[in-house]
Formats: structure tokens, sequence, C-alpha cells
């Protein structure tokens, strides 16, 4: 274990609870399997809470992709079953699901709040893990800057977990976008990659769109950045704008403003 591992596993250690945020159902295979295999290991509570059930409204779904699993209601149900074997992998000890449908989230950023913020309101010290905001999905920085809220208003951490995004015209997986913040890199051993491997490897069905492209042998965390709960925009082009998702990054930078500056 590296000393950046270790002074992240010393932070979950002090945790009375870790809760991991999962945007989409294989947010969480992608950004922090091995934690949750740690976790396991180390008999720490873990809460996994998933956003959105990962299927857009049939109007925004891709008809090639959903045909080729047998239509939007078959496609929901897969991806059901495959959230069900991913928990089955994990064994963790609560799991929320929120379902809100995919590319929905900035519209419904107070009730996911209002949801989290009760699900760990018997919590005096927790560690919130969840995606960063990088413009790899709007979804995954609209959840961003819910958690940020609220680990804010609980004095609780929050770390963001590793995605994809778009820096110089190239689409990066597993990498942060450069900035200041601090980084911890695990030193995943032969059994956390195959827990990883076996993690992504549940959700067949995201295989073409995304998981191809990951490795089981990566995960790292970062602090969020101290500025992040001012303002919520982006450095450069965001990768969503690329692969068309029907939302501008003005939208999300105005829902995410409106959100923090709410009284709730």
């Amino acid at each position: 274990m590296n000393t950046s591992d270790a002074e992240f596993m010393s932070l979950c250690m002090h945790a009375e609870r870790i809760a991991v945020v999962s945007t989409h159902p294989d947010d969480e295979a992608i950004g922090a399997s091995v934690l949750i295999s740690r976790a396991r290991e180390l008999k720490l509570p873990v809460t996994l809470i998933f956003v959105s059930n990962g299927v857009p409204a049939e109007e925004l779904l891709d008809p090639d992709h959903a045909c080729s699993w047998g239509g939007a209601s078959a496609y929901t149900r897969v991806r059901n079953d495959e959230l069900q074997q991913a928990l089955s992998h994990y064994g963790v000890d609560e799991v929320v699901t929120l379902g809100v449908p995919s590319r929905e989230v900035l519209d419904h950023m107070v009730e996911v709040h209002q949801a989290i913020s009760a699900c760990l309101s018997s919590c005096a010290r927790f560690l919130l893990v969840g995606p960063a905001f990088e413009g790899g999905h709007p979804d995954h920085d609209a959840v961003n800057c819910i958690c940020t809220r609220v680990a804010t208003a609980s004095g609780s951490n929050f770390v963001e977990y590793l995605g994809y995004n778009l820096q110089n015209g190239r689409v990066h997986y597993q990498e942060f976008l450069p900035g200041e913040s601090q980084v911890f890199e695990l030193a995943c051993t032969p059994t956390e990659v195959e827990f990883k491997r076996k993690a992504l490897e549940t959700y067949v069905s995201q295989q073409e769109v995304i998981l191809k492209w990951m490795r089981p042998d990566i995960e790292s965390y970062r602090r969020l950045p101290e500025n992040r709960s001012q303002r919520w925009l982006y450095p450069s082009r965001t990768f969503y704008e690329v692969w068309n998702s029907g939302t501008c990054p003005e939208q999300v930078t105005r829902a995410c403003n409106e959100f923090v500056q709410a009284k709730l």
C-alpha cells in the first residue's frame, strides 16, 4: 500500500459509514468497486445509493441500442437485472435506489438532495463518495453538485471518483482533469482487480457503450476542489457535447448555481 492509498484508507476508517453515490448503475463499478471490496473485508458499513436507473425516457433512448435488447421495456429489465447481479457481487449492507430517468437528474436535484440527506441523517460522520464534475455526463455533474451540498451542510468529507472527460479534443477514461486538488491513487491487489473486473463485467449492456475502455486495475479519488461550491463552470468543451446528450454546459451551470442558492 502506497502513502496515497494509506492516507485514503485512514480517511475511510475515521468515518462511521461510507456512502457511495452512483449516478447510474455501472458508475460505482468504474469508480468505487475496489473501495466497496475493501470496506466489506474491513467490515465498514457501506450505503450504496443509485440516483438513476440508467434508462432515459423512451424519446431520448438510442433506438438502435434499445432494439438490440428487444425494445425500451426489455432494456429497462436488462438494466435492472444487471443491477441486482452487481448488488449480489458487492454484498453491501444498505442499498437505496431513487429511480430518476437518465439525463433528467438536473430536473430533480432538490428531490435527490432530500433523499440522500434523509438516508444519511442518522450518521454523524460519513465519507461521501461520488462522481467528479468534469463534463462526462450532465447527470454526473448534477450529482456532484448535490453531494457537495450534502457534505458541506453536514461537515463531512466528500471525495470524487474517476469517470471520463474530454481533454484536448480526446476522451480520457479513468483520469481526472488536471488540477491542484489532492488525488489518492489506490494500489489494487490482484484480488481487488479481479473483484473490479467482475463488477464491470456484470453490466453487459454497457460494454460497448463505455465499459470496454475501463481498466480494472485503476481506482483513484480526489478531494473536492476548494472553489467548487462557489461556481460551476467548465474549463473547456465537455464530453457530453460530443455525444449529443441534449444538454448544453450553460444548462448545467445554471441549474447547479440555482440549486446551491436555493433554500432547502
